[in-house]
């Protein structure tokens, strides 16, 4: 009987952490969000914000003519950053659009799934205290200097990619395939955009804005 009980314990054991290994981020426990509001809230048409492709981004004003915008890239920046100072950076605005760019200099400080779940908090925090935002997630950019973190980079992006499906009111913008083997989209120093870079993640940017406020106004 003894040995009855042993046996019926080790499986019931093993079952459990059998289990407990299936668990993805989508479902594991997260501790509550609470916050507390700013006195003043400033809206915007749209709010970038980034590691350096969002801080050194070049006539921001001269791309978006007709829009309020603001920038709170810092150059060299984490996500875990911009976690610490959101409320200086990203809730003391109300956008209409909010323009994310991170995870290429994360990952030289946690691997994708750390990353990922960081970003989707910060997500669900955003679509809690601002729930009439539309999000707009650049895939990270393939710098042919950092080769060597492609593959995390393509498990954020693919992850961005699928987000939609999550929160409805966040869109990927695929920068990633037509900037991979194109050296032209960057700089000599194999890292940061170049104007023809910019150019590029400009016109996606304006034209996806342009679809989803025509899509607005026919609702």
């Amino acid at each position: 009987m003894n040995i009855l009980k042993f046996f019926i314990l080790l499986f019931t054991i093993t079952i459990f952490v059998s289990c407990a290994k299936e668990i993805n981020i989508d479902e594991e426990l997260e501790e509550p969000i609470t916050f507390e509001e700013p006195s003043y809230i400033q809206t915007v048409d749209i709010l970038f914000t980034g590691s350096s492709t969002v801080a050194f981004w070049p006539d921001l004003e001269k791309s978006f003519t007709s829009y309020q915008l603001i920038n709170t890239g810092i150059s060299g920046s984490c996500l875990d950053d911009l976690i610490n100072e959101k409320e200086n950076r990203i809730f003391k605005y109300n956008p209409s659009y909010f323009v994310f760019y991170y995870g290429d200099n994360d990952m030289y400080k946690y691997d994708a799934n750390t990353y990922i779940k960081k970003f989707k908090r910060l997500m669900k925090e955003l679509k809690i205290r601002r729930p009439n935002t539309i999000v707009l997630l650049i895939s990270i950019k393939p710098s042919p200097l950092r080769k060597e973190k492609f593959n995390q980079y393509t498990l954020i992006n693919k992850y961005m990619d699928k987000f939609h499906e999550i929160n409805p009111s966040c869109y990927y913008i695929d920068i990633w395939t037509t900037m991979s083997n194109n050296t032209t989209y960057f700089k000599d120093d194999e890292l940061h955009l170049s104007n023809k870079g910019y150019t590029f993640i400009n016109q996606l940017i304006y034209n996806k804005i342009k679809v989803l406020e025509s899509l607005k106004s026919t609702n």
